[in-house]
């Protein structure tokens, strides 16, 4: 008798280690920050954590059997793909698709799944957030992109070098080269040999951070010069100095309605000086 009051004692002890071990992983999968879910194969929902039912918008106390898995997806074809490669590996990791919850609410999600038998078990990670952080970046750049390709000035980098790193398109309207005829040539090799010290110049005076505009010379395709204004600022990563960038506007027209203005003035000078004087 005592054998068996013991045994029983143990007995109950065993049960309720198990019972708070069962309540310690309930608690877990309850507040952990992943979707954590079981379903069929055939798509019904037989287990969904806390995380799980705030992603499908499921209402307290609402029954899981109110979730057609497969309705779910966006693109059910998405499902199948699962289903298939779950069938042929046993197991799918980092699939991305897009969930439609009861409330009709549109997540982007990255599912990571093992089968059981006729069970499918796994975690699903709201990654909403980070695809529009994704395509108001792609925005965001795509909208650059058509800015520096479609302003009049042309938009460049230089290493610390002085080679062309970078160069927009526009400079095919002002010099005749293509983006791509120019970049990784020395700055040097595109400037009138009068205007290289002032161009190295103000180099020395940008990297020093004393920035002003500079206009100089830059040889075009067809092997004439054109005068060009550039304003430029040092590029600095992780606090060491990189090169430059800069902005080239086309000031050709202007200089020249500057030259022709000064040759009419010493025109007209030199007509006022050289006129006979008036007989009072």
């Amino acid at each position: 008798m005592e054998a068996l009051r013991a045994r029983l004692t143990a007995l109950e002890t065993e049960c309720a280690r198990l019972r708070h071990s069962e309540q310690g992983f309930q608690d877990l999968m309850d507040n952990s920050v992943a979707a954590i879910y079981r379903t069929t194969l055939n798509g019904q929902l037989v287990y969904a954590n806390a995380a799980c039912r705030r992603l499908l918008d499921l209402a307290p106390g609402q029954s899981l059997a109110e979730v057609d898995v497969p309705s779910t997806y966006r693109f059910p074809a998405d499902r199948e793909r699962v289903i298939g490669v779950l069938k042929e590996r046993g197991v799918a990791e980092g699939f991305e698709t897009q969930l439609v919850s009861l409330s009709g609410r549109l997540v982007h999600v990255m599912l990571n799944a093992r089968l059981h038998g006729n069970e499918v078990a796994g975690t699903i990670i709201d990654i909403t957030q980070h695809k529009q952080a994704e395509e108001a970046r792609r925005e965001s750049e795509e909208a650059f992109r058509d800015l520096v390709e479609h302003i009049n000035d042309a938009i460049f980098t230089v290493d610390m070098q002085g080679r062309l790193t970078y160069v927009s398109p526009v400079v095919e309207q002002i010099l005749g080269f293509t983006a791509t005829e120019v970049t990784g040539r020395l700055y040097s090799s595109l400037i009138h040999p009068d205007d290289v010290q002032v161009v190295a110049q103000a180099f020395r005076d940008v990297m020093a951070f004393r920035l002003y505009p500079s206009d100089f010379r830059l040889i075009t395709k067809s092997g004439i010069y054109r005068w060009v204004r550039s304003s430029s600022q040092p590029i600095i990563k992780d606090g060491v100095q990189r090169g430059l960038r800069g902005v080239i506007t086309d000031i050709s027209m202007r200089k020249d309605t500057e030259m022709l203005l000064r040759e009419s003035e010493e025109r007209y000078r030199t007509l006022v000086e050289n006129a006979p004087e008036s007989i009072a």
